[in-house]
């Protein structure tokens, strides 16, 4: 699988999320018959990371992603994003994490929130949704 898939099949392999977003989490595109809550995301950066301490002929290799968490109601896409970005209550804490990532293994997965002049991406319209912008960052 690839990076994609594999942070795809992280997120919607907690139940909690699962249980808020079904199968709804896009790639690139949201298909026109889009049900709120969902889950959009694209990769915008892949490659390898300048280190210092690695050996020789190894670094690690690096993917950042886009993601918007959208909702037709007010406080659900913050909900669903604390639960994929993570707390102490929320089971998959995608944030800090470390360990397996599909077929490859995490050195670590690191999630923001983008920057108050963001604009969110996967909508295509002004539709009156709330919107919750992540950026995820994976080390392998």
């Amino acid at each position: 699988m690839s990076a994609d898939e594999n942070l795809k099949s992280l997120v919607t392999s907690n139940a909690a999320v699962k249980q808020r977003i079904g199968d709804r989490m896009y790639f690139q595109k949201v298909p026109g018959d889009k049900r709120a809550p969902y889950v959009w995301y694209r990769r915008s950066l892949t490659g390898e990371s300048d280190t210092l301490d690695a050996a020789a002929g190894e670094s690690p290799f690096e993917f950042t992603f886009d993601m918007a968490v959208v909702s037709e109601k007010d406080y659900e896409a913050e909900a669903i994003a604390e639960l994929i970005r993570g707390s102490a209550n929320s089971g998959l804490a995608l944030n800090n994490y470390r360990g397996t990532f599909g077929s490859m293994t995490a050195q670590g997965i690191f999630v923001t929130e983008q920057s108050v002049d963001y604009e969110a991406l996967g909508i295509g319209e002004d539709s009156g949704l709330r919107i919750v912008s992540l950026s995820v960052r994976v080390m392998l």
